[in-house]
């Protein structure tokens, strides 16, 4: 942190002096003078757009006085550019219709009435209108009536002037009430889920051969659970071969007798239907009887049983020759995926038990999370669990706590639970060894004190905020922190409702308070 804070200032030191030499001084001013002048009246206004800062001496009736008016935008912190600007004290109006320099008016003017006068500011230009209403200020008879501590400086206070501020693009907003979540943050890396990889082995020992036409899948083929991917051919030794042999022979002698059979079942046929023809030729003319006609139908009928069994008989006994097909066993993908890797080449002989092959399914994915012991007892207010990439410009997903599934034990040297969370669509982009970030919200409660989270800066180890006093003075706060989220952080202590705190260019109101001795000196008018 030191080493860190010594090359910040050096590397923003130049840049400080640059804005250093941005001051207020104007060409009529003489600075041989500045000692004899009274300390300026400062006056502070936020209006709903612009941020008022009006500077001017002691006023003195029908004495002219300058008020040195700056404008910034709330919402920007640019500073005004154009418009008209009116200061109305009492019934005097001073009026100037454009700026000295960017965000600077200059009007002049000097009171007619001595006491308590009304003191407004009015801007307006072609987008917005201001009126600001400052109170009643002190118009006095004569300039030896002036206190000599009509303005006295604020002890503790860092300087950061205007034109500084502009440079930079500081803002400030108002520390307030809010509602707050807890938020912690967790690593976490994504991996695969159970039953995500499945390796492929040999059931029996073989040769592993490819399908049909000799092809494999690729590396990277996605294949659906069940598909054949390869085959393996048992090796057989001389007593199976010879066995084999005699299975052919058999095989064979049966297709024969089977082909014999439907043959003769066939003349049979034929024989039965000439037959059934004479005799119904016959009966036409009355040479034969019903009952002869009858049993020559019940004779075809037979015949063509016999031929039908036949045909069955022999249609089954073709797929037997145990050597007119290799003897195969299919080789399957176990689950759906994408083929990881393969193990085995085609012709390779592989033992019983010999991985093949690798599927993953990228689908199957899972977060690990290890959640440290200071954290176990906010698990059940866990409301969502937001998932990034570490490294990587993706867009986040959500889970809920449902989604997370608690290991039964602590790991003891890291002293952490592991957990798994199972997102659901994940990013394509998204593989597996990939770094995480798993943000996890708390309820929503209310705080008394919020700021941004950008208002706050660890400086020397400490949260550190700070308080804008006045337009050009601002004062370091040491704060304590509570429950915080993306947008709104609480403050337990250091900080008031109300007050206004840095919430960009903090950096920098910081590097002016470590300069040296006399910088931010020079803002005289």
């Amino acid at each position: 942190m030191k080493l860190y804070s010594f090359l910040s200032i050096w590397i923003a030191l130049p840049i400080l002096v640059a804005l250093s030499a941005c001051s207020h001084d104007h060409e009529d001013h003489e600075p041989q003078t500045q000692a004899l002048e009274p300390e300026p009246l400062r006056h502070l206004h936020f209006g709903k757009q612009v941020m008022l800062f009006l500077e001017h001496p002691p006023l003195v009736k029908s004495q002219s006085a300058r008020f040195l008016a700056h404008f910034s935008m709330v919402e920007t912190g640019d500073p005004v550019r154009a418009g008209r600007v009116q200061v109305l004290l009492g019934e005097k109006q001073m009026e100037v219709v454009k700026p000295a320099r960017d965000g600077l008016f200059i009007p002049e003017g000097a009171g007619e009435a001595s006491g308590k006068q009304q003191l407004r500011v009015v801007l307006e230009n072609a987008t917005l209108r201001e009126e600001f209403d400052l109170g009643f200020v002190d118009v006095y008879d004569s300039a030896s009536l002036v206190p000599a501590s009509a303005a006295e400086a604020q002890s503790g206070a860092v300087t950061f002037l205007l034109e500084q501020q502009w440079s930079v693009g500081l803002l400030v907003r108002p520390a307030s009430t809010g509602l707050v979540r807890n938020q912690r943050t967790f690593p976490g890396v994504l991996e695969f889920d159970d039953h995500a990889r499945a390796n492929i082995a040999a059931g029996v020992t073989g040769l592993f051969v490819g399908m049909d036409a000799g092809t494999l899948p690729r590396v990277g083929d996605r294949i659906e659970q069940g598909a054949q991917i390869g085959w393996i051919e048992p090796l057989t030794s001389a007593s199976e071969a010879a066995q084999l042999r005699i299975w052919e022979l058999e095989a064979r002698f049966m297709e024969q007798n089977a082909a014999h059979e439907l043959e003769l079942a066939r003349l049979q046929l034929e024989l039965a239907e000439r037959e059934h023809s004479r005799i119904v030729a016959a009966r036409e003319r009355g040479l034969a009887t019903l009952s002869q006609e009858d049993q020559a139908r019940s004779s075809v009928s037979e015949a063509q049983l016999r031929v039908q069994a036949a045909t069955t008989r022999q249609t089954s006994l073709a797929g037997r020759d145990p050597l007119r097909t290799p003897l195969r066993f299919a080789v399957k993908a176990p689950i759906s995926g994408t083929l990881n890797e393969w193990a085995a080449v085609p012709g390779e002989q592989v033992q019983a038990g010999d991985i093949l092959a690798q599927l993953v399914d990228p689908q199957r994915l899972r977060v690990r999370v290890h959640i440290p012991e200071e954290s176990l007892g906010d698990i059940e207010r866990w409301q969502s669990l937001d998932v990034s990439a570490l490294l990587l410009e993706s867009a986040s997903v959500t889970a809920s706590r449902t989604d997370l599934t608690l290991a039964p034990e602590m790991e003891g040297s890291r002293r952490s639970l592991a957990a798994l969370l199972r997102p659901r669509d994940l990013p394509a982009t998204w593989k597996p060894g990939l770094l995480l970030r798993v943000l996890a919200t708390e309820t929503l409660k209310p705080a008394p004190v919020t700021v941004p989270p950008e208002a706050v800066i660890m400086d020397q180890g400490m949260a550190t905020v700070y308080v804008m006093l006045g337009g050009e003075q601002f004062q370091r706060r040491v704060v304590k922190l509570g429950s915080g989220d993306a947008e709104l952080v609480e403050v337990l202590a250091g900080l008031e409702a109300g007050e206004r705190v840095v919430t960009r260019g903090a950096h920098f109101v910081r590097l002016a308070s470590m300069a040296p001795e006399g910088f931010g000196h020079g803002h005289a008018h």
